[in-house]
């Protein structure tokens, strides 16, 4: 399964404040390093970025990493078929799990596969890395 995630950077007066079934990414504003990938699925990206579950990670943000901003990109799914809850979902882990961004805790250490996602995250995207291929994990 071919999945692309087109980026884009948002600006205060971007539409994509307002999407649902994407994914999103806070990214320092120096430096372009991933600090935090999430997705937004029933609420928006505006909605998750002023959740009250994000405290701890905008604490994180301004107390450890000195910042008193971020950079926010959305991520859009291009893909044949239907995008679920869980391909979402998926698609958020696998990133995850092989970028460990600073301020994810969950999906860094393991996660559920889906062997023969492939991803390629395109446009504005700020890793050197962007293209991602799920595998079947290896029993020992």
């Amino acid at each position: 399964m071919a999945i692309e995630i087109e980026w884009k950077t948002l600006d205060s007066d971007s539409e994509e404040w307002d999407h649902r079934r994407v994914l999103y990414a806070y990214v320092d504003p120096y430096t372009d390093q991933l600090i935090y990938l999430g997705m937004a699925w029933h609420r928006t990206v505006k909605q998750r970025f002023r959740d009250r579950d994000k405290n701890a990670l905008r604490d994180f943000i301004v107390d450890e990493l000195g910042l008193d901003s971020v950079k926010v990109l959305v991520g859009s799914i291009w893909m044949e078929g239907r995008l679920t809850r869980q391909l979402l979902s998926d698609v958020e882990s696998l990133l995850i799990k092989r970028l460990q961004p600073t301020g994810n805790i969950k999906c860094r250490l393991g996660r559920i596969s889906r062997p023969g996602m492939r991803l390629e995250c395109r446009q504005e995207w700020p890793h050197r890395r962007s293209r991602f291929v799920d595998i079947r994990p290896r029993i020992l």
